[in-house]
């Protein structure tokens, strides 16, 4: 029988939590960046400042899907030390912040945190390219700094935490496509009743309705279009069945992270909410 997985630290605590949907995604980034993992390598070279972490070569690297490179990464001395039983080449530990690991993983190469464990995360190269993008370090007035989401998307709802994973893991449309259908969004218009609502054209002249996540992201796109003086919350099932024919959603248009519904998309979901 095997045994429970026991979290030895709080980094192990928040990846077991997400296992079990109790912490959202955009959260559980954050807390992640800023927690100290372990890198197993063959050789490292010392800093001579002792605040700096020993610049590590040739470390530790598993294969994910299509044989992609992934660098190895422990939640604690003791599960890298496991490790290092079947994998005693890789002699040196290497501690050091999250955060920092993302900035030096090169193009094309993945993260796996515990891999082969019961608890971990493993992150391809392209989400490790989306999250070197989201991500950003702030500096407090002690001078102390944390990894923190880009400001123009830290998640502020379940939608956004939804469409964050979405496009960090490219997960398909029909796997969210419930938690958006049943999701509140806010349609900035010209009247109190959804009469004339904003509409943005693409490049090829397709027409698709702007919706926000939140009430504070159609304010912000209020300021570029002050005739659209209303914003107006609406579920989005709702908004996708007035659509007219031939025209299209997006939601948090101009916004990093978001959500584009073709015309064709759209038409299928509506034909999809009316026959259940």
């Amino acid at each position: 029988m095997k045994k429970d997985f026991v979290p030895e630290n709080d980094l192990e605590s928040a990846l077991l939590k997400a296992k079990q949907g109790q912490m959202p995604f955009g959260e559980l980034l954050t807390f992640v960046m800023n927690q100290v993992i372990v890198v197993l390598s063959k050789t490292v070279t010392m800093n001579e400042d002792p605040n700096k972490t020993p610049e590590f070569k040739d470390p530790l690297v598993v294969f994910g899907a299509n044989d992609e490179p992934q660098i190895a990464a422990f939640t604690s001395l003791s599960r890298a030390k496991e490790k290092q039983k079947t994998r005693p080449e890789f002699k040196y530990a290497v501690d050091l912040q999250c955060g920092e690991l993302f900035r030096i993983i090169a193009d094309g190469a993945g993260l796996a945190i515990n891999p082969n464990m019961k608890v971990g995360l493993q992150l391809n190269s392209e989400h490790v390219h989306q999250l070197k993008i989201l991500l950003t370090r702030k500096t407090s007035g002690g001078g102390q700094s944390e990894f923190v989401l880009d400001e123009a998307f830290a998640p502020k709802n379940d939608l956004e935490s939804v469409l964050l994973k979405a496009q960090i893991e490219n997960t398909p449309l029909t796997s969210i496509l419930p938690a958006i259908i049943n999701s509140d969004l806010v349609v900035l218009a010209k009247g109190s009743n959804l009469e004339d609502p904003l509409f943005v054209s693409r490049s090829d002249g397709v027409n698709l309705l702007a919706a926000f996540s939140t009430l504070p992201r159609s304010q912000e796109r209020q300021k570029e279009n002050p005739d659209y003086k209303f914003a107006v919350p609406v579920t989005c099932g709702h908004l996708l069945l007035g659509l007219p024919e031939g025209t299209g959603m997006v939601i948090n248009p101009g916004i990093r992270v978001g959500l584009v519904l073709t015309p064709e998309i759209a038409r299928q979901i509506k034909n999809q909410i009316k026959s259940d």
